[in-house]
């Protein structure tokens, strides 16, 4: 029982499950994602998917998540290879727990700019919000950036 209160497990109900809603879930760490159109045995499926340490996504929106990932990679290659190099400088110095007003101030811009640069960074890679954009940054390296 160990591994259950530490498992993560998402159970979203949009509808129509929107593949970005997906990704954005996974991204966040989710292990799981059961779409609202699912059974009660597919919940029950993923409850104990994810409990034995795997992951599960709804049969429904399987294909389509593969597809998204696939394409993401094939097509666009790293992600951060189409930001700016200030989006980068502002990724970096936000992954390292930089505030918006030292980044404005170390950077000579506003904080309105700065907030400015996470949302357009945080669009461009498919990331929800700045938590999500934190661990990005973190599990890419900032080096990369």
């Amino acid at each position: 029982m160990e591994r259950a209160r530490h498992s993560r497990f998402s159970c979203c109900f949009p509808r129509p499950s929107a593949p970005e809603h997906v990704q954005g879930a996974l991204r966040a760490g989710a292990l799981g994602y059961v779409v609202k159109e699912g059974v009660g045995s597919d919940l029950v499926c993923a409850v104990t998917t994810v409990m034995a340490g795997n992951r599960y996504l709804s049969p429904q929106i399987a294909d389509c998540a593969i597809e998204g990932a696939l394409s993401a990679r094939t097509t666009t290659g790293y992600l951060w290879e189409h930001l700016s190099p200030r989006e980068r400088e502002v990724l970096r110095r936000t992954a390292a727990g930089t505030s918006t007003a030292q980044i404005a101030l170390q950077l000579s811009l506003s904080p309105k700019t700065i907030d400015s640069y996470r949302s357009r960074l945080m669009r461009k890679l498919g990331l929800p919000n700045r938590s999500t954009l934190i661990r990005y940054a973190l599990q890419h390296s900032t080096s990369a950036f």
